[in-house]
């Protein structure tokens, strides 16, 4: 990320997102974070006093907008349905739409700059399991949103990151654990994808490429023994 970008994370008060802004890159004065009211926004203002920090309405206000954005680098770390949840459409709706509203504002705002929107999504979404189905429809749908969000600008781009489990960190103590990707190693992943953005979808960690295999594998040998039933 250029010295001169403006970062804007959703997501702020995510273990990923606190990762990120503890990184070298957060040292400045072009970071917005988006609350999700007034509460969060006066905690992070504390936490986070260098950055801007906006609830999803705040963002169509040129007052409260940085000015002169060459780029605008948008990291999604929550959006919708964040956890896997108990089927509650009406409740869930209402916060999909919510962060739809969010991100349109930022969208808008930064119409007259280049933007790069990174969605942090998760593996299951490339190789959904049953016991899934609600929350991988959800990731299918905030996906599908963000895309066609993102379609609205210009020669905006979009990337979406198909992580494993996160975990705190990796460690021999915990040998699964090695498996799976930490808070820091996904925010690094973040930050390159920033910086060069050429894979539109990207797995991230041993874990979920070891899923994607056994998921590919069972329905190679489930449609090889359909078709010879």
């Amino acid at each position: 990320m250029a010295p001169d970008d403006l970062v804007v994370v959703f997501g702020p008060r995510t273990a990923l997102a606190e990762r990120l802004l503890a990184m070298d890159w957060a040292a400045r004065d072009k970071v917005v974070l988006v609350a999700r009211d007034p509460q969060e926004a006066s905690f992070l203002s504390s936490r986070y006093p260098r950055a801007e920090v906006l609830t999803g309405g705040d963002a169509r206000s040129a007052k409260r907008w940085p000015p002169t954005v060459r780029a605008a680098i948008l990291i999604v770390c929550a959006f919708g349905l964040i956890h896997p949840a108990a089927p509650d459409w009406a409740r869930h709706a209402r916060v999909m739409s919510r962060d739809r509203e969010a991100i349109a504002a930022v969208i808008d705002r930064c119409r007259h700059c280049r933007v790069t929107l990174i969605f942090v999504s998760t593996a299951l979404a490339a190789a959904p399991g049953e016991n899934r189905a609600y929350y991988v429809g959800w990731k299918y749908l905030s996906e599908a949103i963000l895309k066609n969000l993102v379609a609205t600008h210009d020669g905006a781009r979009f990337r979406v990151l198909l992580p494993g489990r996160l975990v705190e960190r990796r460690t021999l103590t915990q040998p699964s654990s090695l498996l799976h990707t930490s808070y820091d190693a996904l925010a690094r992943v973040i930050v390159k994808t920033a910086r060069a953005p050429k894979a539109r979808r990207r797995v991230v960690g041993l874990d979920a490429r070891a899923l994607m295999m056994v998921r590919g594998i069972r329905l190679l040998l489930s449609g090889t023994l359909g078709g010879s039933a």
